[in-house]
């Protein structure tokens, strides 16, 4: 996979419809936005960025780590990078968004994804 290209998440086979897109928790408009799949047949997606462990890799390899972000502006003034946590009440993992990209460490463990085949 190419890094830095904008890419479209526009569905999974298992939940046809079903998009990426940085929301608030609830229906007010707040910050900081989670990441959460939307239901609509008309959305295009928003494109998203991919980016390596070393910035000076050209492609990012299977099982390697890297940063996911959406490429987009929104309403909140934060970073729009991915990174995972768990909910204390529920226990149940969720991605949010709201981290600097890179900084591999100890510390950024949970921003850290991979593809897998």
């Amino acid at each position: 996979m190419q890094k830095v290209i904008s890419f479209k998440i526009l569905y999974f086979p298992s939940h046809p419809h079903k998009w990426w897109r940085p929301s608030s928790h609830d229906s007010q408009p707040r910050c900081p936005f989670y990441v959460i799949q939307e239901s609509l047949q008309d959305s295009n997606g928003l494109p998203i960025r991919f980016l390596p462990v070393d910035p000076k890799d050209k492609v990012i390899r299977l099982s390697s780590d890297m940063n996911i972000a959406f490429h987009t502006a929104t309403t909140c003034v934060q970073s729009m990078v991915w990174f995972g946590d768990i909910s204390q009440i529920t226990g149940r993992r969720y991605a949010t968004i709201g981290v600097l990209i890179g900084h591999p460490g100890i510390n950024t463990v949970s921003n850290w994804f991979k593809k897998e085949d």
